[in-house]
């Protein structure tokens, strides 16, 4: 029988939601463990006993497959759930850094694999599709400003060859270590860090707004650097939102 860990991060939200970042952190903390990754939205619950989430040796293999999950169904979708060997995930050096907030980074990951010549792999022959393969909670409410686009986050939000596992900022908190129905749980909680001048959209508005006022206390011209820099000659915060269509949570079964 296999035996699997099972490390979950809790971050303390002093900036937006990262989760590639998180995948890279969680990498990094069980590789000496693990031999393998299975990158899962919290959001996307398996319903079909046939998905196979066994070691993934010859390559990636995309779980959430775009003809079995309830919403994405581009044949370059590579979210939702990936199982990667650490092997294979060291050798794309894990994913960008730079995706603040809800989305895009499982895009930038899929020209990664690209890169390096690895082939995905994805369930055939299920019995299920679409419509019922998963159980999909996916509220847009809960966490409304990490829908947002601040700057020129979708200008920069492209092939990252900079970041990755090996430049991913944080600090570890503490560690915990429980057992929940006989499985062994790892609990991290991390610290995540910034880096305003390469990706401002790692703050609200707001934050930003009030880190800029406190600059410009001490540091006016570099106040007019930044906002040069991060937001174009007239240092306009542009903002760009998609809320939800209808006030309810998005469900699939």
């Amino acid at each position: 029988m296999t035996s699997h860990g099972h490390v979950d991060l809790l971050i303390c939200f002093k900036h937006r939601f990262n989760r590639a970042s998180l995948i890279n952190i969680g990498y990094l903390q069980s590789r000496l463990e693990c031999d393998y990754l299975a990158m899962h939205d919290v959001d996307l619950l398996p319903q079909n006993p046939e998905l196979n989430y066994s070691y993934p040796e010859s390559g990636p293999c995309h779980i959430a497959a775009p003809e079995l999950h309830p919403l994405y169904h581009y044949k370059t979708f590579v979210g939702g759930i990936l199982l990667i060997s650490n092997k294979h995930f060291h050798q794309l050096n894990g994913m960008s850094n730079r995706f603040w907030g809800w989305g895009r980074e499982d895009d930038e990951f899929y020209l990664r694999i690209k890169d390096e010549n690895l082939k995905v792999r994805r369930p055939e022959g299920v019995s299920t599709n679409y419509r019922n393969t998963f159980y999909h909670i996916h509220d847009k409410f809960q966490h409304p400003r990490d829908y947002s686009r601040i700057g020129q986050q979708r200008q920069k939000s492209r092939r990252d060859h900079f970041t990755g596992a090996d430049t991913v900022q944080y600090g570890l908190l503490s560690r915990k270590e429980i057992i929940i129905d006989g499985a062994s749980v790892t609990i991290l909680n991390v610290k995540l860090e910034c880096d305003i001048e390469s990706t401002p959209w790692c703050m609200t508005l707001d934050q930003l707004e009030r880190y800029l006022k406190e600059l410009a206390k001490t540091d006016p011209d570099r106040v007019d650097f930044l906002k040069e820099k991060l937001f174009g000659p007239d240092g306009l915060m542009i903002t760009s939102t998609k809320p939800p269509r209808k006030t309810r949570k998005y469900v699939t079964r």
